[in-house]
């Protein structure tokens, strides 16, 4: 009712709430290992990530470590905080031979939240061919 009385589109609107708060988008990688050796690589490179100091994309994060966690929080995870609310987290899975990165991005338009999620992805894929 709102919409129409102020002949408001709800693309309109929906547009002003993005200006207002930012385009949040999110995406996945998964890396998978065919081999019998997968579970020291996935350790491998969760002990990289761990235990090096990365420069995702020039910028200072604050980088959780799950594995100090108590409780229900504990899990083999990392998450890298950015200023601008945008995350990265590295999660190898529990079921199957994969390691899984789930990317957060948040800007003020939709091209540069896709922007910084392809960053953050060659990102990735060059930390993991070092």
């Amino acid at each position: 009712c709102y919409l129409e009385e102020n002949n408001i589109t709800m693309d309109d609107y929906i547009e002003r709430i993005y200006k207002e708060y930012g385009y949040m988008l999110k995406d996945t990688i998964n890396y998978e290992f065919n081999d019998i050796n997968y579970k020291e690589k996935i350790d491998l490179i969760m002990n990289n990530f761990r235990n090096k100091s990365f420069d995702f994309e020039n910028k200072n994060y604050k980088l959780i470590d799950y594995l100090k966690e108590k409780g229900s929080n504990r899990a083999d995870a990392l998450k890298y905080l950015f200023n601008d609310e945008s995350w990265v987290m590295i999660r190898p899975s529990g079921t199957e031979p994969k390691i899984k990165f789930y990317i957060g991005a948040c800007t003020d338009n939709y091209k540069s939240s896709i922007d910084k999620i392809n960053i953050f992805k060659d990102e990735i894929n060059n930390l993991l061919t070092i």
